[in-house]
Order: structure tokens, then sequence, then C-alpha cells
């Protein structure tokens, strides 16, 4: 007894659209999923980028997921147009003030602030053709504020 064995061919053209209806479907979902997760930080976030031109700030917020019993952080990265490494009295200056300006603008949204327990700040600096001089600054977030003297 013999069995016959049916091959079904799928066309070209139906495997290109299948390929492209993939692709559209995926980048939409990952665009919905990304613009979800950043709105409620969108006012914060563009009120930044208003105070610091060509910072390019991004605003996160939350716990990290493999430590779960850590602080909640607000998590604001940002681009300065100064090495934040660079370990000087001038720099100092500047990251402090950098920092109080945006410890002032974030206490302005209290009612997103009063989620979280630190504010943690990123400078990068994207040195052309050079490693990536970055550095990460925290302070405490009391009650929906942020102190008045960071130090």
């Amino acid at each position: 007894m013999s069995e016959s064995v049916t091959t079904r061919e799928v066309s070209g053209r139906a495997v290109v659209v299948g390929m492209f209806a993939f692709g559209i479907a995926a980048t939409a979902l990952i665009w919905w999923y990304w613009n979800k997760h950043l709105e409620p930080f969108m006012p914060l976030q563009l009120a930044l980028a208003e105070a610091f031109p060509d910072s390019s700030p991004r605003v996160e917020g939350g716990q990290r997921r493999m430590h779960r019993n850590t602080p909640s952080l607000l998590r604001i990265t940002m681009r300065t147009a100064y090495d934040p490494t660079a370990d000087d009295e001038q720099t100092a200056r500047r990251v402090d003030e950098d920092i109080r300006r945006i410890a002032d603008i974030a206490s302005r949204f209290e009612d997103e602030l009063q989620w979280y327990e630190v504010l943690e700040v990123h400078f990068y600096l994207p040195a052309r053709e050079q490693t990536i001089r970055q550095a990460t600054f925290t302070r405490p977030v009391t009650g929906g504020r942020m102190p008045a003297n960071p130090r």
C-alpha cells in the first residue's frame, strides 16, 4: 500500500506580503508598548527638554525587576555638553546646579513624584570616536518633594 504525500506550495508573493504584514504588526506593537510605558513621564520629559535644550532627556520610573525589595526609582538620563566624570570643582558645581534644576522641575510634578523614593540622574557625554563618559547621581525623594539641599 502506497501513501501519497501531498505538498502544498506557497507563492513567493504571499511570503513577501506575510513578512511585510508581520514587520508592520511587530513595529506597531513595539511603538504602542513604548508609548504606553513612557506616557506617564511625558510631561516631565518635555519640561526637561525645554529647560535643557539638546539634552535628549529620557525619563523612566519603577523598580528594578531583579531586586524586588529595592526603592522605587525615578530615572532621568540626559546628554550634557560637558564631561560629567571630570574631577574638578567647576564640573562638580555644574553637576550640582543641573541636578538642582532637574529636582526643581521634577518637584512640579508632585502627582507622579509621590510614587518614587529615589531620583537617579544619569549624565553622559557622547564623545566622538571615544567611549561615552557617564556619571550617575542619586537623591532621595521625600513625600513627593525633592530635598532643598541635595547634599
